[in-house]
């Protein structure tokens, strides 16, 4: 009997101890979990610049509302005050001239959920890189999603190839008009009465493109330039103005 009843209380302590630890992690991640919303929050970070920080990524997993992929303000201070455009443009400015000299804005877009900036090369007048500038704090990151993943020349995986192989990507597989074609066939599938705006951007390994319902820009869509695969910017909102550099 004495062997049985110490197994029972092995057991019993081994249940209780599990308990708890579960118990001290849910109350640990609940925490770590808690939305800031001061405006000196930024929900995620360039990944390459001068100071070069990590990349954040906030509850919800990379795809998740607030991911890696897939970025979100979060709740925000009904006091706070949005920045102008021009400041936005501004910050976008000061942002690019600190990744090169051979860089340039081309165009700055006013969402609800944040300013979008595409900047180019000068030396080609091709698409460099695509910037998210906060509403409320006016700091420009490089934007998340295709120009993260598929970016062969200004992400971490261009560079890392550079490094690896001295390779420098030049034109997309798929042309302008074929890029179109998938991106139209992706609206057809998804969104109704949605239209591809032809004037695209082609970026090194991928395609981005405005798009309309009802004559009205309504969101953006990149294509990538290997596989014809579209990828939707879900984080902007609705689109308020736009603004070309001459």
């Amino acid at each position: 009997m004495r062997p049985v009843f110490g197994w029972i209380i092995t057991i019993t302590a081994a249940v209780i101890f599990g308990l708890g630890a579960a118990l001290l992690v849910g109350l640990t991640t609940n925490r770590n979990n808690t939305q800031p919303t001061s405006q000196s929050w930024n929900p995620y970070r360039p990944w390459w610049g001068s100071n070069n920080p990590s990349f954040g990524v906030r509850p919800g997993g990379m795809m998740g509302p607030g991911g890696m992929l897939n970025p979100g303000y979060g709740t925000r201070n009904p006091d706070e005050t949005r920045i102008p455009i021009e400041e936005a443009i501004e910050q976008a400015k000061s942002f690019t001239g600190s990744q090169g000299s051979d860089l340039q804005v081309s165009e700055v877009m006013e969402f609800t959920d944040n300013y979008y900036a595409v900047v180019i090369e000068t030396s080609s007048n091709r698409g460099a890189m695509e910037l998210l500038i906060d509403p409320y704090t006016g700091v420009a990151t490089p934007e998340p999603g295709p120009n993260m993943m598929w970016n062969t020349q200004y992400s971490p995986m261009g560079r890392m190839g550079r490094m690896m192989g001295g390779r420098v990507w030049g034109d997309n597989a798929l042309s302008l008009d074929q890029a179109i074609q998938e991106g139209q066939a992706f609206l057809d599938k998804n969104i109704s009465r949605a239209k591809l705006e032809t004037e695209g951007t082609s970026f090194y390994g991928y395609y981005t493109f405005d798009y309309t319902v009802n004559d009205n820009i309504t969101g953006m869509l990149s294509v990538n330039g290997s596989t014809g695969e579209a990828w939707l910017h879900t984080w902007h909102g609705e689109f308020i103005q736009e603004i070309e550099m001459e």
